[in-house]
Parts: C-alpha cells; structure tokens; sequence
C-alpha cells in the first residue's frame, strides 16, 4: 500500500475468548502494544510477558510496517473461518492507509493450519517492530 499522511495498523489475537495481543500503530507515532504470541499464534509465548505498553515514538513505524503489506496479503481480506480442530483462535488484522484499507479475520483451530503465510508473516513483523519499540524504551527507563 503507498504511503500516506495518515494511517493505522492494529493486530488483535484471542485465544479461547482472551485477548493474548493487541498491537496499535498509527501514522502520528503512537504504538500500543500487549502480549506476545506462540509462532503457531495459536496461544501466548510463556518466555515473554509484555505488559500493556503505550507510547510514541519518532521512527516510521507505520511505514515500516506497511512496506510489509505485500498485494498477496492484501488479496486475502475479508472474513475467513479455518479448521476449527482444537482451541479456538481469532486473529483480527485492520491495515488503513488514508482512505484506502483492507480488514482480515480469521477464524481457526490452535490444531489447525492457521492463518495463511502472508498473513503470518505481517504479523511477525508487526511483533518484530514492536519488540525493537519496547527495547528502545526500556533501554531509554535504565539510563
């Protein structure tokens, strides 16, 4: 998707009806992120706790993120319901650039395939730039 003056990208993962993720980044450099997912994003990562963080920063994380929105991730909005095989899982995936956007929901089983690779891997990287926020942060708290 081609930049934009404004924009947003919001990541939400429930697991058994319990939201697990949520990731928030926006054009004006606020970043909200919470919790931290498996990489089967079939339930949390129990090596990491993420607390509810919200903040800003001066990086283009919306930029960043959106040169991930490739056109096969793009032609896979919409709503999809998966292999429903083990604990539920709900992945919500909203990418808004001005008035341009494309929404995903995906609906499976934590014993299924779960969602397709490019989403998976927009997800990821979401995680990725989150992760490099939250270090530049604490990094930041222990000087």
């Amino acid at each position: 998707m081609a930049a934009s003056t404004s924009g947003i990208v919001q990541v939400s993962l429930d697991v058994e009806g319990k939201n697990i993720l949520y990731i928030l980044v926006h054009s004006d450099g606020s970043v909200n992120r919470f919790g931290t997912p498996n990489r089967s994003l079939t339930g949390p990562d129990l090596s990491s706790n993420v607390e509810p963080t919200i903040g800003q920063t001066d990086r283009s994380l919306l930029q960043e993120l959106l040169s991930a929105a490739t056109p096969e991730l793009i032609a896979l909005h919409g709503h999809h319901r998966l292999d429903m095989n083990g604990v539920p899982c709900k992945l919500v995936v909203h990418v808004r650039v001005g008035e341009r956007g494309a929404d995903f929901e995906y609906h499976y089983g934590s014993a299924g395939a779960g969602p397709p690779p490019p989403i998976r891997t927009f997800v990821s990287r979401a995680l990725e730039l989150t992760d490099e926020w939250l270090l530049g942060i604490k990094n930041a708290g222990a000087r």
